[in-house]
């Protein structure tokens, strides 16, 4: 065990998403491993081989995976993985897709909460009603949990302050990067 920092992120979308949030966690993991910290990844299977292999094999990277099944898969990641945070030592949980397990807070570990759109209130009209309702009670316990909120845009910011009633001073505004693979030089003017 090394003295560096423990910190553990929610990897499903990391292992299942091949755009869009799957893409935030592991161009977030990737830029962060090059820190001193030791990284633990959660996730409730080993997803898709592709997407986890775009996560830069390093010695401060850990996969981790539910011991037994006695939940399924959903209640292990929304409530029965505290358990096994806090039996890994784990300092700081960071929820990559809006969301926190049920619990977190009582457990002492700190948390952060990345929200990355507000949509399903804003415009329920694109969504199945029983979804808007589930997202908005997940939405509600996860503000219940958080310690600190990372906001991807001042859109998300003003929507979280008004939407769900929670100050200022507890919400960062980062913007999210992108992979490098991305990035292309721009030609110079003639």
């Amino acid at each position: 065990m090394s003295n560096r920092p423990v910190i553990a992120f929610d990897a499903k979308r990391i292992v299942r998403n091949g755009t869009g949030l799957g893409s935030y966690g592991r161009t977030l993991v990737n830029d962060l491993a090059n820190y001193p910290l030791e990284m633990r990844l959660y996730a409730p299977d080993m997803g898709r081989d592709e997407l986890r292999q775009q996560i830069a094999a390093r010695e401060n990277v850990t996969f981790c995976y539910p011991k037994t099944m006695a939940f399924s898969k959903a209640l292990w990641r929304s409530h029965g993985i505290v358990s096994d945070l806090k039996r890994d030592g784990v300092q700081l949980y960071h929820g990559l897709s809006g969301e926190l397990p049920l619990g977190i807070r009582k457990s002492g570990i700190k948390t952060v909460v990345t929200i990355h759109d507000l949509i399903f209130l804003r415009h329920p009209e694109f969504y199945q009603w029983i979804d808007t309702k589930i997202y908005a009670w997940k939405f509600r316990k996860t503000l219940q949990e958080a310690d600190h909120i990372i906001a991807i845009s001042q859109c998300t910011k003003r929507d979280i302050i008004e939407l769900g009633g929670v100050d200022d001073n507890k919400i960062s505004l980062i913007y999210q990067s992108c992979s490098p693979r991305f990035a292309q030089m721009a030609d110079s003017p003639l």
